[in-house]
């Protein structure tokens, strides 16, 4: 244990030399919806697609309906993932033509369980800069009991050729992010970070212990925030490694790590803290900081506290130290809400049957109007 806590304060020192957050100076200004841009394709009322340019939607065959419309980043390549019940299609639009690329056996062949009524794209994703999407599946099943569906295997797509390949059979993969500059991919399983080029080469392991965290019949999988600014691909992430599946306590500290996929890869502790329930944490958009909501006092559940926990000099008095920045009702029976809604504000509410009451906060501590798109 000694040992342990040696090696964290000196992960804890290195860390300072890193880029800091911008100081908080309040007060802050007003919060801005971020920008959009407008769509290139939406889904019409009867599950065809549109696509801006194009006079006429694109009636799907089979009598299949779109779910998924999602656009390369340079605006010219299109997926278009459709279903009817068990059947399945994935297409791609080209000179002004609808085009199958995977058809409903295709799919379906993909996994290989005898239970599997269809075999859907999970969490699909264009590499930045080409035309290649990757996916994991899923499978659909109408069989009794409780199934979910973890990002086990993985497989790659180009639009241009309809070329499918498989990188990652089942049960190789796990949750993916690719860098922004489209060289690497990053992969989370249940005990491990590791990283690959691209091309599926050269894998590296970032990080080794818990990782996923499972509850009722899912995982809480952890975020991955890049550093859109750093000039060797570098994201951040809040790990719980000190949680112990067997004990079920769920008021395991928080980790912040920053990763970076140079050579040689390195590992970084930035900052941690305690909490009270783990799955009660939210950590910002830059990865400099993490909202936490508490019970200000167990026999009351009704009343709620807002606390933050920020990343700087770690012996700056401001630096780690918890800070409280709000407190809240909420009625008997809701359960709480916290989000980010950018690096400086916070949306906190409660859930109500078919939707949710949210108010927002700076962290200043200023409470923030929200106008009917902001909720």
């Amino acid at each position: 244990m000694i040992a342990l806590a040696l090696a964290l304060l000196l992960l804890m020192a290195a860390s300072s030399t890193f880029a800091q957050p911008a100081p908080v100076e309040c007060p802050l200004p007003p919060y801005q919806l971020p920008l959009m841009a407008p769509e290139r394709a939406f889904i019409d009322e009867n599950g065809d697609v549109v696509v801006n340019g194009i006079e006429t939607a694109f009636d799907l065959p089979d009598n299949l309906n779109a779910d998924r419309v999602l656009w390369s980043d340079d605006g010219e390549a299109l997926l278009i993932e459709a279903s009817d019940g068990f059947r399945i299609g994935v297409f791609t639009v080209r000179d002004g033509d609808l085009v199958t690329l995977l058809d409903n056996e295709t799919m379906f062949n993909l996994r290989d369980e005898d239970f599997r009524d269809a075999v859907t794209l999970f969490r699909p994703q264009f590499i930045p800069g080409t035309h290649t999407v990757l996916f994991h599946t899923q499978l659909l099943t109408d069989a009794e009991g409780i199934y979910f569906e973890l990002p086990s295997d993985l497989w790659s797509l180009d639009l241009d050729t309809g070329t499918l390949t498989e990188l990652l059979p089942y049960g190789g993969a796990g949750q993916l992010s690719i860098s922004p500059d489209g060289q690497y991919l990053v992969i989370v399983g249940f005990d491990r970070i590791w990283t690959v080029d691209v091309a599926m080469t050269n894998p590296r392991e970032l990080f080794s212990g818990t990782t996923w965290i499972g509850v009722g019949h899912g995982v809480i999988e952890p975020p991955i925030v890049w550093d859109y600014e750093a000039e060797v691909p570098t994201f951040r992430t809040m790990l719980f490694p000190d949680f112990d599946a067997n004990l079920a306590q769920f008021n395991a500290p928080f980790r912040v790590f920053e990763l970076t996929l140079g050579e040689p890869t390195s590992s970084t502790l930035l900052f941690s803290g305690e909490t009270e329930f783990l799955l009660n944490t939210a950590l910002s958009p830059d990865g400099y900081r993490v909202v936490e909501w508490r019970w200000d006092d167990p026999a009351n559940p009704k009343q709620i506290e807002l606390w933050v926990t920020s990343y700087g000099d770690p012996e700056s008095e401001a630096g780690t130290t918890p800070k409280l920045l709000h407190t809240f009702e909420v009625p008997q029976g809701n359960g709480p809400l916290i989000e980010w809604a950018d690096e400086v504000h916070i949306r906190f509410g409660h859930f109500i049957p078919g939707g949710r009451v949210v108010s927002m906060i700076d962290l200043c501590g200023e409470i923030v109007p929200l106008s009917e798109q902001q909720n």
